[in-house]
């Protein structure tokens, strides 16, 4: 999972950012707007300390095995209730919320991976109301989580264990769409269509919710 350059600026005046130029940021209004003879419509108000402290550490109110901690504890809730959801679309509503939640119970793998894709879910849509070290901890914390499930998956070694592979494959794709890294996506699908071909006809499962979604 590659680490991102810094995060652009959110701070410009109000008409720089419809504009998408960058701003100089000077107040009350910005020297950009008036070189040009623009209005400058002036700065949204920033988000205070308080609101980004209540969107974003509450305690879980699930017990999820396996989970160590409140920190894991709330990534599973976020996957199970927001991120799930949203993820699964028209195809399985149930495949993401339910059928990967029951895995994280028992696959340290899946609970891993889930746990970084949740949070980089959440990053992404609170990042305009986020401490920029808040967003720092976040992508470290979701990048421990990954590495660690990379770790576990590498002891799946018998072809019995293909059907969880193949899923934890799908749960590996799903965090490099997110972090938008189109090479390795493209060869976790590959993988994850030779896998495919290899385990569809022994369970039936795997035809019935992964084949779908490849």
């Amino acid at each position: 999972m590659a680490r991102k350059g810094s995060r652009k600026t959110r701070t410009g005046c109000i008409t720089c950012k419809i504009r998408k130029v960058k701003c100089d940021e000077t107040k009350p209004t910005c020297n950009r707007c008036a070189a040009t003879g623009r209005q400058c419509d002036g700065y949204s108000p920033a988000p205070s300390p308080a609101n980004k402290s209540e969107l974003r550490r509450y305690r879980p109110h699930h017990v999820f095995p396996g989970a160590e901690g409140v920190g894991e504890g709330r990534a599973l809730q976020f996957f199970c209730q927001v991120a799930g959801p949203y993820m699964s679309g028209a195809v399985d509503p149930h495949f993401w919320p339910k059928l990967v939640m029951q895995f994280t119970s028992f696959e340290p793998a899946a609970r891993h991976f889930v746990i970084a894709i949740s949070t980089l879910c959440e990053r992404l849509q609170f990042q305009e109301d986020m401490a920029e070290e808040i967003l720092l901890k976040d992508e470290v914390y979701a990048l421990q989580h990954y590495n660690t499930a990379i770790h576990d998956l590498r002891t799946m070694t018998s072809p019995e264990r293909s059907p969880v592979i193949l899923l934890v494959c799908l749960l590996f794709i799903a965090v490099e769409l997110l972090q938008v890294n189109r090479d390795e996506t493209i060869k976790h699908l590959k993988h994850g269509f030779q896998l495919l071909k290899n385990t569809i006809r022994d369970y039936a499962w795997t035809k019935e919710h992964l084949l779908p979604l490849f």
